[in-house]
Order: structure tokens, then sequence, then C-alpha cells
């Protein structure tokens, strides 16, 4: 293992279950206790609250040793499909092989050689899950942690796990997490090297990139350029020739008005009926701007019982790209993904490999984007090699 890093990646099959003790040995360590503890006491023993007790006990820990239990708790790292576990390990194998450690800047340093410098504290500029899975990640590599919050958020967990917390007068996110301003103030003001946004709030706000630049910290996600291009949705039609509708007539019906920025089903109406369009153009222009700080809406064909299979992307400066393969994320509670099943069962497995669920090699000069695999690695287990 390398010096400066001290990597943890845990994973679960499905199938998993994960205790410190299973179920019946749990509840019969509880048993005993308490009939030590009656013994001593000189009090008689309730068999029938013993009974009860065991078999509460026992469904206990039943269902918290499941995986997708113990995922939502963050004590490991997600669960994945057991014919994926190779090319999860080798994503893993990858991160470790290009992250940038202390040891490596020091060396670099006292050799002359430029290298990335070494982030010390991070400012995450958001709340919830995703800022406690940062925050995790941080302290597993030694990375000082900075949390926001809004006054209602005082004693959320993303604020009290964080090693600072810097608070951010109001309530409302349109006063709070949507205030870029404050944002790069509490960075600074809390010594954060760099500014993580998490997703939603500004984590697409390419002014809010820039601004985290200006400042002289470091922004963890795309270049602000890039977040130009893809973060409203109308942008990205337009790159792929895909226009939105304009003139929406009763042929066009079922339509889909959706916020431009933004995401989690924030901003989104069915319209089955022309005369209700302007009213939920209007609820949506309100709700968008609340959520995401902007009120552009659009509207497109909405498609009856299509599927949500989504393809993610991952990159590094140095102009390395991962596609991370399929997943599913068709069952949804108002228009809010509910559960994302990766890869998409949908998709046939040898229609995904276009996906390249491997790392890409950085394109030369005169070269095309191409998948960073052996020649004896097969499209459907991934690579036998990793770059």
């Amino acid at each position: 293992m390398r010096t400066g890093v001290r990597p943890r990646f845990l994973f679960a099959w499905p199938s998993a279950k994960s205790a410190v003790m299973g179920p019946q040995q749990l509840a019969g360590v509880l048993s005993i206790v308490a009939r030590q503890s009656a013994a001593a006491k000189g009090r008689p023993y309730d068999e029938e609250a013993d009974a009860a007790l065991r078999a509460m006990v026992e469904q206990q820990i039943e269902s918290e040793s499941l995986p997708m239990f113990l995922s939502g708790r963050l004590y490991d790292d997600g669960v994945i499909d057991p014919r994926d576990t190779r090319t999860v390990l080798g994503l893993c194998l990858s991160a470790i092989h290009t992250a940038p450690t202390r040891a490596r800047a020091a060396a670099s340093a006292s050799s002359g050689c430029e290298e990335p410098s070494v982030i010390t504290s991070v400012l995450v500029a958001n709340r919830g899950e995703i800022a406690c899975r940062v925050f995790r990640t941080c302290r597993e590599l030694g990375i000082r942690t900075v949390a926001v919050h809004s006054d209602a958020d005082a004693d959320a967990l993303h604020a009290r796990v964080a090693d600072a917390s810097v608070r951010l007068p109001g309530a409302a996110p349109a006063d709070t997490y949507l205030r870029g301003d404050l944002i790069v103030k509490a960075a600074v003001a809390a010594g954060a090297d760099a500014v993580h946004p998490g997703y939603g709030f500004l984590s697409e706000n390419a002014e809010f990139a820039r601004a985290v630049q200006d400042a002289g910290l470091v922004w963890i996600g795309p270049p602000p350029a890039a977040i130009e291009a893809m973060a409203s949705k109308t942008r990205a039609k337009q790159l792929m020739g895909i226009p939105p509708l304009t003139d929406v007539t009763e042929a066009d019906l079922p339509v889909l008005v959706k916020a431009a920025a933004g995401g989690g089903g924030r901003g989104m109406r069915v319209v089955r009926h022309l005369p209700d369009l302007d009213a939920e153009l209007a609820a949506a222009r309100s709700e968008a701007a609340s959520a995401f700080g902007d009120g552009e809406v659009f509207v497109e064909p909405y498609v009856e019982n299509g599927r949500h299979v989504e393809v993610q992307i991952l990159a590094d400066t140095h102009g390395t790209i991962w596609p991370l393969g399929t997943r599913d994320c068709s069952l949804q509670r108002r228009h809010q993904k509910v559960i994302e099943e990766a890869p998409a069962p949908a998709c046939p497995r040898n229609s995904t490999t276009r996906c390249a669920p491997w790392p890409y090699a950085p394109p030369g000069p005169s070269t095309t984007w191409a998948p960073a695999r052996s020649s004896s690695s097969s499209p459907t287990e991934g690579p036998t090699s990793w770059r």
C-alpha cells in the first residue's frame, strides 16, 4: 500500500448480510443477561417476555443486516451486482493508483517537479446524505471537513459530523444553500482549500464554480465551461440538436414541463389537457426559482411507461474519463428517484458494452477516444488491466 493513502472501499452483494452477531446469537446473549439479572435480584423470570424479546431482537437484526439498510445508513459504499464485482474493484484500484498523496507531493517538492497541491480541508456546499458521504471519505484520507448549515439545519447530521461548521443565516434554501457568495466567504473564513458542491443546489452553477476558483480555492467538479454547456437542460438539448417544444398543440399531449436547471423532480409537471398548460408553466417556474435560483422551464414530449436509464461519467483533470455503466432510475415518486439499480436490468448486458464501464485513456493529438483495455479482456467482463 502506498504511503499516505488509507483507502477503504466496502461494497455488498444484494444477498449479503452484515452484523456483529447473528440474530439468534444476539438474542441468546440478551436472554442470558436478563436471566442472570433476574436471578441476582431474586425475581422470577418471565418466559413469555423472554420469548417476545428474542423474537423482537431476531427480527430487528435480520432486517438491519440487509445491504439496502446498511447502505441507507452510510455504513458501506453501496450494493453492487455480483457480475460487476470485477469492474468495481478495478475502478477502486485505479482510483487508489492515481490518487495524489502527501508523500508524493513532498517528494515532488524536494525534487523540484510540479505536482498538484494536496487538499487538506474541504467545505461541502450541501447538506444531508451527500455531505455525510463526502465527509466520510475525507476523514479516511485525513482531510479536514467543513460543513455549512442553515438555521433550520443547525442540528442536522452533516453539521454535527464535520470538523467545523459554518452558519448560513436564514432558513430557506434561497437565503442559504443557494447563496454562493456566502458559501465562498464561509470556505475562506474556515480555512478550506477546496469546495465540493454535492448535488443539487449550486452544483450545476458555473458562476459559483468560477467564484470558488477566483477565491483561490479548488473546485471539486466539472470546469465552469462544461457546467455552462450541460447544466441547463435547454442548452444541452441545443448542443445535441434536440429542440424543446415551443407551440404546444393537442397533438403534442401529453407533455412534460421541466425546469432547465437542477434536478430531483423539482419544477416538473405532466400536462394532459391544453388549458392547464399556462398554470402548470407558472407553477413550475415558481418551484424552479425557489429550488435552484433559476425559473427557466421548457416543454418536451412526455413518454408514457418509459424507462429512466442513465449512464454516469467520471473524469479527472488529466483527461481520463470513466463511463460507469448504466443504472435504472425508473422507480420514482413525484418524479423523484426512489431506487437506482445498476446495471440497468431492462438493458441487455451485451448492449451496454458501448458504455464501456472501465477507464478511457486520454487521447493524443491525432487519436480518438478508446477504452483502455487489454486485448484479452472480454466486453462483458471488463478489463484485465488498468491504466
